[in-house]
């Protein structure tokens, strides 16, 4: 009979609750981290889940995304978010019932004008009717034409990193480009 009264007493023990296994599932809290982007820039944020017991899991796919002003900033279901115009806005995710937030402002985008003179390596004289190619960070190509003294101008160029490319195409048969200065990317061919 004693040994009975140990058994329910260790069978009673165990369904009590006393001893049980941590739930490893549990979301704690969640991070939400990002570089805010620029107006017309997009970047990538990221969704991380706090367990009770401190372990962390990136969850930016699983978690489900939110813009507070969309009109400001848009999100993706994989947490991209996309700036659209100044002001401020809250990015949030929810994920195994807890919710994180940043909160930020885009700035005003700037603008500026790009001007200068293409000229000629050797005689430093501006090459006129030269194409000027600007590809901005977004993909976007803007063209200018220059002048007869080789002025360009384009206006209006988001800031940001920038390509700059110029280019005259000439008549290869001929000595000197239509104006009679010599251009530093002129070739002659020999025999015509």
């Amino acid at each position: 009979m004693r040994h009975l009264l140990v058994l329910t007493a260790v069978l009673a023990c165990v369904n009590c609750g006393l001893v049980s296994d941590p739930d490893t599932t549990a979301v704690k809290s969640l991070i939400v981290a990002g570089t805010p982007p620029t107006v017309g820039s997009s970047s990538q944020f990221t969704a991380v889940a706090v367990r009770p017991d401190g372990t962390t899991e990136t969850v930016t796919v699983q978690a489900t995304w939110r813009s507070s002003n969309t009109a400001v900033a848009t999100v993706s279901s994989n947490g991209v978010v996309a700036a659209v115009s100044h002001g401020s806005v809250e990015i949030s995710a929810t994920y195994g019932g807890a919710k994180g937030a940043f909160a930020f402002a885009v700035a005003a985008a700037t603008f500026f004008t790009l001007s200068g003179t293409v000229t000629d390596a050797t005689t430093r004289l501006g090459i006129a009717n030269a194409t000027v190619t600007v590809r901005e960070a977004t993909g976007t190509t803007r063209t200018a034409t220059t002048n007869g003294t080789g002025r360009y101008s384009i206006e209006d160029l988001p800031s940001g990193p920038l390509d700059i490319a110029g280019e005259r195409l000439l008549n290869e048969h001929a000595d000197h480009p239509p104006d009679g200065r010599p251009d530093a990317r002129h070739r002659t061919r020999s025999g015509d």
